[in-house]
């Protein structure tokens, strides 16, 4: 099942005010229009080892991370999440991190 969600949502959410980059801004380095979110959700061990097979290194604590890929032939871009936590209340961390991921699938970054 796909499921569509509005461009603003995950912005808003991310923007929500957990914890310390609450100032930092979001800047656009693709121009994604359309996107395929894959969401894992995983252990912290199962994290790591995610980080580790595509070079990326985690945080003491870590709470999740993206990647957001562009197929080359068609243009297509799919974006994987992997998170420890599953959001439990409209505002709390792991929703926090999840519309923090989800805002670099649609081509946001930030330094």
């Amino acid at each position: 099942m796909r499921r569509t969600i509005p461009i603003w949502w995950p912005l808003l959410i991310a923007s929500l005010p957990f914890g310390a980059g609450a100032a930092d801004i979001w800047k656009p380095v693709a121009d994604v229009r359309e996107v395929t979110v894959r969401v894992h959700w995983v252990s912290v061990g199962e994290l790591r080892a995610a980080a580790r097979r595509i070079g990326k290194r985690t945080d003491a604590k870590p709470l999740g991370f993206s990647v957001l890929r562009r197929n080359t032939s068609t243009g297509r871009f799919e974006c994987d999440v992997y998170l420890v936590d599953r959001p439990t209340r409209l505002r709390d961390s792991a929703t926090a991190s999840l519309g923090h991921e989800v805002a670099h699938c649609l081509g946001f970054s930030h330094e």
